[in-house]
């Protein structure tokens, strides 16, 4: 994702839609041969997707909108991805 990312101007996104298969702490992509508790997946409160969302603040605009689209994206129950 870093990749795709990385393609894009500085300030440049609008709009973003991470959805993906999730538990609320983590948003997981790809086609099932990675692994579900591989931060390379997708979207995990770790560095690595510490990282990607770091790279992703840099090409959003000001007041850009990021949708979380995955089950209990912002589950309360957890230290969910919407919180971190």
């Amino acid at each position: 994702a870093r990749s795709v990312l990385a393609k894009y101007a500085k300030r440049s996104l609008q709009h973003v839609s991470l959805g993906g298969h999730g538990n609320g702490t983590r948003i997981k992509w790809g086609d099932g041969r990675c692994h579900e508790t591989s931060p390379a997946c997708g979207v995990f409160q770790d560095s690595i997707g510490g990282a990607f969302l770091e790279d992703l603040r840099g090409k959003l605009q000001d007041h850009a909108i990021i949708v979380l689209d995955t089950c209990y994206a912002a589950n309360p129950q957890v230290m969910n991805l919407a919180k971190w």
